[in-house]
């Protein structure tokens, strides 16, 4: 599996508002934690916990865009630099962040997202995953 390529696909759907996009890469127990000061930071646990939160964020926005503007693989970690932005509560918003995508074998474990690449990348690294 060329892991860039496969997420390169999975935000070239997301960008056309296909979300369900890459479902199947993710181990059913994985875990999400969005970093400060990211809105909705936390720590969400499986499938379960990775619905709630889209569902949550997606449903903040009147219409979203988002795009990967770098991908680039670290080991068992791909590191995607994004840029979205949409209408939120009637106001334009534009912004950047980092998702750290931990794989084992072809599953996702983990995704770290926060406003900075050396904070995903520390927190994928320190989570051991």
């Amino acid at each position: 599996m060329d892991r860039v390529e496969v997420l390169t696909d999975v935000y070239r759907e997301w960008g056309r508002g296909n979300y369900r996009a890459g479902l199947e890469l993710y181990d059913p127990e994985l875990t999400l934690e969005i970093h400060s000061p990211i809105p909705e930071a936390g720590v969400y646990e499986g499938l379960t916990g990775l619905r709630r939160y889209m569902n949550e964020f997606l449903g903040t926005w009147e219409d979203y865009e988002i795009r990967a503007e770098d991908i680039q693989e670290e080991g068992d970690t791909v590191v995607v630099s994004v840029h979205h932005g949409g209408r939120a509560s009637g106001a334009p918003v534009e912004a950047d962040f980092v998702t750290a995508w931990t794989f084992d074998g072809d599953r996702v474990v983990r995704l770290d997202s926060a406003q900075d690449r050396e904070t995903a990348l520390a927190a994928a690294r320190k989570s051991g995953a």
